[in-house]
C-alpha cells in the first residue's frame, strides 16, 4: 500500500512539472515572437529649409547713381512698386552722343551718295574723259599716219631733215597727249571707285554706330525698369540684399538689390542618406513649421538631387519639396519638419 502511495506521489509531481515546463514555454514563443514582428516604418522624417524657387537679381549696367531707396530690407513688395530712383544723366548724355554720332555718319553717307552721280556710263567726268582719251588716240594716230608719208617725202628730198624732225615732234607730243588723258580716265576711275569704297565703309558704320545705339537703349528696357526707377516685377516678393543707399555711384557688376518670390516658395529638405532608398518623387509630405508646430502643411517630393553632399559630418541628399496649401504664414528660410510617405 505504501508502495502505491509512493508511486502515487511521484507520477502526479512529474505531471506537475511538465505541464509548468510546457505553459512555460509557450509564454517564451509568445515573447519571441513579438520581438521578432517589429513595426513597419511608414515616414521618412527629415529637416528642411523654406526657399524661393525664383530669385531676381536687380542689375543696373550703366552710368548711373541711386537718388533715393524706397524700401527696406525684407520689406514685402507687389508688382509696380518703386523700389529704387536712379539718376540718369550720365546714361541720357551717353545716348545722346551715341545718336549724334549715327546721324554725323548718316549725312556723310548722304553726301556721297549724292556726289556719286551713277555709272561710269552716266557719270559726266567719266563721260569727258572717255571722250578725250578717244581724240587724243585719234590725233596720235592720224600724227603716225602723217609720219609715214613726211618720211617719204624726206626720202625724195621734198621736205628737209629738221622739217621731218619738227614733224616727228608733234607726233611725239600726240602720244604723250593720248597717255595724259588715259591717265585722267584712270584717275577718275580710281577716284569713283575709292568714293564707292567710302560707301560702303560709311555703311558699315552706320550699322555699328545704329547697334551701339540699340545696346545703349537696351540696358534701359528691362522688366523692372520705368523711365528712371526700379520697380518690383513679381506679383508677390521680398526684398532683400539692398547693395546701394541715397547718392551711392552704381558699380555695374553689382546689383541693386535681391527679390524672392514668394509664389514659388518651396522646402529643401535634407534627407540622410540611409533613409533616401525609401523616398520617390511624387509621395505626399507633411510639413511643420519650427515657428508654429501647431500648423501642418501638404507637399510633394518635386526633385531628388542626384549629387549627395557633406553637412556637418553627415552625408545627406537634397530633395525639393512642393507647398500646395501655403496660407501667407511660411516665410523664406523658415526651418520646416517634414515627414515622407513611403510608398508601398
Amino acid at each position: 500500500m505504501k508502495q502505491r502511495m509512493k508511486r502515487l506521489l511521484i507520477f502526479t509531481l512529474l505531471g506537475a512539472l511538465m505541464l509548468a515546463v510546457g505553459c512555460s514555454k509557450k509564454e517564451e514563443k509568445a515573447n519571441m515572437d513579438q520581438v521578432e514582428a517589429p513595426k513597419e516604418r511608414e515616414m521618412v522624417e527629415a529637416f528642411g529649409i523654406i526657399k524661393a524657387e525664383n530669385i531676381k537679381n536687380v542689375m543696373v549696367d550703366f552710368s548711373a547713381s541711386v537718388e533715393a531707396v524706397h524700401v527696406q530690407e525684407g520689406q514685402q513688395v507687389k508688382a509696380g512698386d518703386v523700389l529704387i530712383t536712379l539718376n540718369m544723366k550720365d546714361y541720357e548724355a551717353a545716348l545722346k552722343d551715341k545718336a549724334y554720332k549715327l546721324s554725323i555718319v548718316q549725312l556723310e553717307k548722304n553726301k556721297l551718295q549724292n556726289d556719286l552721280l551713277g555709272d561710269e556710263q552716266n557719270d559726266p567726268n567719266i563721260k569727258k574723259a572717255v571722250n578725250g582719251l578717244k581724240l587724243a588716240e585719234d590725233l596720235y594716230i592720224q600724227a603716225k599716219k602723217d609720219l609715214a608719208s613726211q618720211e617719204a617725202l624726206l626720202k625724195a628730198g621734198a621736205i628737209s631733215q629738221s622739217e621731218f624732225d619738227n614733224f616727228k615732234k608733234t607726233v611725239d607730243t600726240r602720244y604723250k597727249e593720248q597717255e595724259d588723258a588715259r591717265y585722267d580716265l584712270e584717275n577718275i576711275q580710281k577716284n569713283k571707285k575709292k568714293e564707292l569704297d567710302d560707301l560702303k565703309i560709311k555703311n558699315e558704320e552706320i550699322a555699328s554706330a545704329a547697334f551701339e545705339l540699340q545696346a545703349m537703349q537696351e540696358k534701359s528696357n528691362r522688366g523692372y525698369m520705368q523711365g528712371n526707377t526700379i520697380v518690383a516685377d513679381v506679383t508677390n516678393g521680398v526684398v532683400y540684399d539692398i547693395g546701394y543707399q541715397a547718392g551711392d555711384l552704381i558699380d555695374e557688376s553689382k546689383k541693386l538689390l535681391s527679390l524672392l518670390d514668394l509664389n514659388t516658395m518651396m522646402v529643401e529638405a535634407e534627407v540622410p542618406e540611409e533613409f533616401i532608398k525609401d523616398v520617390n518623387v511624387g509621395a505626399e509630405v507633411e510639413i511643420i513649421p519650427a515657428a508654429n508646430k501647431e500648423k501642418v502643411y501638404k507637399g510633394k517630393v518635386n526633385r531628388i538631387a542626384r549629387i549627395a553632399v557633406q553637412k556637418n559630418g553627415e552625408t545627406i541628399i537634397p530633395v525639393e519639396i512642393s507647398i500646395e496649401n501655403n496660407d501667407g504664414f511660411l516665410m523664406p528660410n523658415f526651418n520646416v519638419d517634414v515627414a515622407i510617405q513611403i510608398k508601398k
